[in-house]
């Protein structure tokens, strides 16, 4: 993929490919003979605007795991009744009376936060412990639906969707194997509350994965293979407040404010400037914001 097509391309699946480096060694060497993930040197992409972005794109659909949602699909689970094998212990029933409501909430708020700060392994089991109940109970109801035993509804197929990506999302380490299966996740969510046909499902809502690409480039700016700069003298007082509040409130409606800041402090990049006074969407993440807050 070149640049020119990366600033057009709407699905976001071929343009993840574009910002890997090369596999560190034999994906056979490394994990034995049972493969499980591809292993890519630093690229174009630190882990933390990988995970932002995973986040910016659950975001869209927060509405999908909210309190009713996921209150509907645990009904599911233990009306279920799914058992699960415990070593040595054989079948025991597999109950979900417990997990929070807002699992899926928390683990994609765990994993926005575990972006810049430290986080121990406890804290990212805590973290997502409930959404993982969650999207294992969407697997089964997805079964369930396949099988005829269940009538399909399309929210709750899409409640399911959307806590599997979180779950895929939410590793310690950051795979693009992992990040591919979530967003595709995501856009088959959408696909499954629009109504469509089984097999653009599999293929996710197209809007859905235009708007991932958006959020791409929002992240990762226009130009991956050869990043823009931002003078240090552009870095004013203003702009790095501006971009701070926007940043950790997540409300970045004063965008075109950072660009005159940054155009009086002497920035004539018109990709900048453009980008600050562009519609957007702007995340956390922002390749412009991150570029004043000095973040990788």
């Amino acid at each position: 993929m070149t640049e020119a097509e990366w600033r057009g391309c709407k699905y976001p699946v071929k343009m993840l490919p574009f910002l890997q480096g090369p596999w560190t060694t034999k994906p056979s060497e490394y994990f034995g003979p049972q493969l499980q993930y591809v292993v890519y040197e630093q690229g174009l992409a630190s882990d933390r605007k990988l995970r932002l972005f995973c986040v910016a794109c659950c975001r869209r659909l927060w509405q999908l795991v909210d309190a009713a949602h996921c209150s509907r699909l645990l009904e599911f689970g233990n009306r279920f009744g799914r058992r699960e094998v415990r070593w040595g212990l054989g079948m025991e029933p597999f109950t979900l009376v417990g997990v929070p409501l807002d699992s899926c909430h928390r683990a994609v708020e765990f994993v926005e936060r575990a972006a810049d700060e430290p986080a121990d392994e406890k804290e990212w089991d805590l973290a997502t412990e409930g959404a993982c109940a969650l999207a294992t109970t969407g697997e089964d109801y997805v079964k369930e639906c396949a099988a005829g035993r269940e009538t399909l509804d399309s929210e709750l197929m899409a409640t399911g969707q959307v806590a599997n990506a979180v779950l895929r999302f939410r590793n310690r380490n950051v795979y693009y194997d992992d990040i591919e299966a979530a967003i595709l996740r995501l856009a088959q969510a959408v696909a499954y509350l629009r109504g469509e046909h089984q097999q653009k499902v599999k293929k996710g809502d197209k809007g859905e994965r235009a708007a991932q690409a958006d959020l791409l480039r929002n992240i990762f700016g226009p130009r991956p293979k050869s990043p823009i700069k931002l003078k240090s003298e552009w870095r004013t007082d203003t702009a790095v407040s501006l971009a701070r509040t926007m940043y950790e409130s997540r409300e970045f409606s004063a965008m075109p404010i950072l660009a005159d800041a940054l155009q009086d402090a002497g920035c004539d990049n018109e990709d900048i400037l453009n980008h600050c006074r562009g519609d957007g969407p702007h995340v956390r993440g922002c390749w412009v914001v991150d570029l004043v807050l000095g973040k990788e």
